[in-house]
């Protein structure tokens, strides 16, 4: 014990450290969000996440103690002389300075909101009639699961939320998502700003090809400067896959349109997908993805980043089901059975560019297939798969209920769907790929 005449005097400087401390202590608690503060396995897993990166992310949407800590680290930069460093990975000129006019965030600075209740699984309906675009729907042929049953066509898209291994509908059904990668408008945003060609192509995708999914990838930088024409081709691409009862799966790409791929989602990213969960936080059509393809980066590294982005999503979001990608270009998702993401409504999304051996030995879909929902988010025949080999993999997919979207409905940047993109003629393999999506079986 320190008898009172070896104590230091409290100077100003020491006082405020004092109060830095109780604030550090008091924080965490209140910061982290409710869904991952309760339950002591998903402590353990957020413990391994840094305080920048998972619990309040610096440039991080949705800060309730934005103010506090501002003041501080202003504080502590006058005293110490320095200016604190800012993350590596948090581009400046990528994150607005001003909150954008829409979409609102709300302030949860003077209260958190309670935890969400897992959302229950509502009793099987009656199969409803058909409609001209159908959302099929199957189970997982696995011992734990129930017994296959006979599909059925949906009237319209619906919430989805995740039930185990199965992504169910509010009628009760296993959804099984099945479609394809659009893209166009961002190879040449910046001579023109429009969707044209998509306007063309999920109708014919969705309608005469059969599929219930469109991915599209979006850049960070014009969703954080909220640029009135990037998110209205967003807001209508949206539309026009609901009305012809598609989901639009919604990934993070790049930083700018048509540039290259980070090697994995940094602040300005995770900023870009909140604001897009609030933006469609009341349409069930739309579902969201961390990343296209992590590259040159590990699990390990990964996971701090993906938390965080899932925390402040479903913060903000509560119902959004998020797609988590794979390491190397996407291809592994099987760290997520030893080394899951903490959360819930969340499927893992692969990228499958390989022989068949080596999809079948290395991938391990079918096993994180029985617990988790898989998202095959891109394929193709081209340099690394033969038509045989994705042959193989549809029929994988199809025994072990793994939802899929091939890559890519258009002529340019094969593997292509499409052998001519003014006619939407399609492919040879686009022909294999449109007679799964109908269920003719290849």
């Amino acid at each position: 014990m320190l008898l009172p005449r070896c104590r230091r005097p409290m100077t100003r400087r020491r006082l405020f450290v004092a109060v830095v401390s109780a604030l550090i202590i008091v924080l965490p608690s209140a910061v982290i969000p409710p869904a991952y503060a309760e339950d002591e396995d998903d402590w353990a897993s957020y413990s391994t996440t840094t305080v920048e990166e998972a619990t309040v992310p610096e440039t991080g949407p949705n800060n309730p103690f934005e103010g506090v800590i501002e003041l501080v680290g202003q504080r502590l930069a006058e005293l110490s002389e320095e200016t604190a460093p800012q993350p590596a990975d948090a581009p400046v000129a990528d994150v607005p300075t001003e909150t954008p006019e829409t979409p609102p965030l709300e302030d949860p600075a003077s209260e958190l909101p309670p935890t969400p209740s897992p959302t229950p699984t509502p009793a099987p309906t009656p199969a409803v009639e058909a409609t001209s675009i159908p959302l099929t729907t199957t189970a997982v042929t696995e011992s734990a699961q129930p017994a296959p049953a006979q599909e059925t066509r949906v009237k319209s898209v619906q919430w989805l939320h995740v039930d185990g291994n199965r992504m169910v509908n509010e009628s009760g059904e296993t959804v099984v998502l099945r479609g394809v990668n659009v893209e166009n408008r961002e190879w040449f945003w910046g001579q023109r700003q429009d969707i044209q060609f998509e306007a063309r192509a999920i109708p014919e995708a969705t309608d005469k090809w059969g599929a219930n999914l469109i991915t599209i990838a979006f850049a960070s930088g014009p969703v954080n400067r909220n640029e009135p024409a990037y998110m209205k081709a967003l807001d209508d691409m949206v539309a026009l896959a609901k009305k012809h009862n598609a989901y639009t799966l919604l990934v993070y790409r790049y930083d700018e349109p048509d540039v290259d791929q980070p090697k994995m989602p940094d602040a300005a990213a995770e900023w870009a997908l909140v604001w897009l969960a609030k933006r469609y936080m009341d349409d069930p059509a739309v579902l969201y993805g961390l990343q296209v393809e992590p590259r040159d980066v590990s699990w390990s590294q990964l996971k701090p980043r993906f938390t965080s982005m899932v925390a402040w999503i479903h913060y903000n979001h509560p119902k959004a089901v998020i797609a988590v990608p794979g390491t190397n270009w996407g291809r592994y998702v099987h760290h997520a059975l030893k080394d899951p993401i903490p959360g819930n409504n969340l499927i893992y999304k692969s990228h499958v560019y390989d022989r068949w051996d080596t999809i079948a030995s290395a991938y391990r879909l079918a096993e994180v297939a029985r617990k988790y929902p898989v998202l095959v988010g891109e394929f193709g025949v081209g340099a690394q798969s033969t038509y045989e080999d994705i042959k193989n993999l549809l029929d994988m997919m199809e025994a072990n209920g793994i939802s899929w979207s091939a890559w890519m409905f258009n002529d340019k940047a094969c593997p292509c769907l499409l052998a001519d993109a003014k006619t939407l003629t399609p492919s040879g393999f686009g022909y294999l790929v449109q007679g799964y999506l109908r269920k003719d079986g290849g």
